[in-house]
């Protein structure tokens, strides 16, 4: 049961639709990726695809870009970076991911 009232002297005001919705979000494929940095080196933890990462400081210059082999997914990359914050890029078949790291 649904009850509205309002003060108004316009009748036609406001009309309400009740209506079922369904949800049909897909789930995230890339929900359990995680990206991180470690002594200066890019991380990936969560996925085993192939994927490229693309590396950009902070005025958005790209300073890496490189594309791995499925199974390569577990990290290491990217030393020889100035040490500072750069955003990291990770994309996939499946969709991309970023994050700022510092390296």
């Amino acid at each position: 049961a649904y009850a509205f009232t309002h003060l108004s002297n316009v009748a036609d005001r406001f009309r309400i639709h009740f209506r079922a919705l369904s949800t049909s979000v897909s789930p995230d494929p890339l929900a359990g990726v995680q990206l991180y940095a470690h002594d200066g080196r890019v991380f990936v933890r969560g996925w085993d695809g192939p994927f490229a990462l693309e590396v950009y400081d902070l005025q958005g210059r790209r300073v890496i870009a490189d594309a791995f082999e499925a199974g390569e997914g577990h990290g290491g990359w990217v030393s020889g970076v100035v040490p500072g914050i750069y955003v990291v890029r990770y994309t996939t078949e499946q969709g991309a991911r970023s994050a700022k790291l510092r390296l």
